[in-house]
């Protein structure tokens, strides 16, 4: 009974199978089907001379090239002024925000620098204040003629 039971199933598999190889058949011979956007589906085919066999094989250690390397989201840092750095704040690589203190810088020669700006505006404003007295005092003495106009041009 166990015998009949298995040719049975075996000669059942056997019809379905060859069924469904016939439809597959006659299927894969008919048009190719058309997408969505109305072109058809085309199969890949490949030619023996575009497919390669894998093959085992060592990467190299060591990466030869030529040009410099520069890593993407980085920037050039400068100070806007010169000075000695007395502190450095991050360590080279660091990542750091839009704002952050990055460091120190001596102030001693840009402050010297200023104050003696100040004092050459200053001594151009006293300059200036002597120079308009000078001509005030100028106009009333031509006004009452006791030198004449023509000194004042010289």
């Amino acid at each position: 009974m166990k015998k009949k039971w298995l040719v049975g199933g075996a000669s059942a598999l056997v019809v379905v199978l060859g069924s469904a190889g016939a439809w597959y058949g006659a299927k894969a011979g008919s048009k190719p089907e058309a997408k969505k956007d109305g072109k058809p589906e085309v199969a890949l085919e490949f030619a023996a001379r575009e497919v390669v066999q894998p093959a085992m094989a060592r990467l190299p250690s060591v990466v030869e090239f030529s040009g410099p390397l520069v890593a993407p989201g980085t920037a050039l840092v400068r100070a806007k002024t010169a000075g000695t750095l007395l502190a450095l704040d991050v360590a080279e690589g660091s990542r750091v925000k839009a704002g952050q203190a990055l460091g120190r810088v001596d102030l001693a020669e840009l402050s010297s620098r200023v104050s003696e700006r100040s004092a050459n505006v200053e001594s151009a404003r006293a300059t200036l204040a002597q120079a308009e007295r000078t001509h005030a005092s100028n106009e009333r003495l031509a006004a009452q003629q006791f030198i004449s106009p023509i000194a004042l041009e010289t």
